[in-house]
């Protein structure tokens, strides 16, 4: 989605496009489509390697290195490294491809536990939805009070990739409301 999750302190060198980047978390539409139209996205993400784009002095833009991050073959993210007042040094993609590697464990780990949790309170909504289990302890475990209020929400489909699709979707709309998403997929 191309969000800029993480940054190093901006610097007094720092060029206006990065400026922007950290300040709208995304960076200039109509830089992003430039590097479209250059092929940047397409090298970073079918290649296992540090890209080199060039600077793009009409958007005040530095030099950049930028590298995917992987796990296996499903792409987490990318790290980008903006040239400032000195050349990056010679060993700028040595520690790219290093820093990626690192992010990649991370992530993957931030993911799997993410699945791990949301796997358990599916199960315990559904054993709610089914009558089973104490009340009291689901609510605890899933950190919403035994006696709020709900509304309940269900949805058919036979695609099990649709399901698991709309209970995603379910789930980003709720929480944009400031509520308490609960959702349980039957299989």
């Amino acid at each position: 989605q191309q969000q800029i999750l993480a940054f190093s302190k901006l610097r007094p060198e720092d060029d206006l496009l990065r400026r922007q980047a950290v300040a709208d978390q995304r960076g200039p539409a109509a830089y992003r489509e430039h590097l479209r139209d250059l092929g940047v996205y397409r090298d970073l993400w079918g290649e296992d390697d540090v890209v080199d784009i060039p600077p793009v002095p009409e958007f005040d833009a530095s030099r950049r290195l930028a590298i995917a991050i992987r796990a296996g073959e499903e792409i987490l993210g990318s790290i980008w490294v903006a040239e400032g007042a000195t050349p990056l040094s010679a060993e700028a993609p040595e520690i790219l491809r290093s820093a990626a590697a690192s992010a990649s464990g991370h992530l993957a780990w931030l993911r799997a536990r993410a699945e791990t949790q949301r796997r358990f309170a599916e199960g315990l909504v559904a054993q709610l939805l089914s009558g089973g289990g104490d009340v009291e302890a689901i609510a605890g475990w899933l950190g919403v009070p035994a006696d709020s209020r709900l509304a309940a929400v269900v949805l058919a489909t036979e695609d099990p990739t649709a399901r698991r699709r709309l209970a995603d979707q379910l789930v980003l709309h709720f929480s944009a409301f400031r509520s308490t998403p609960l959702v349980a997929v039957q299989r």
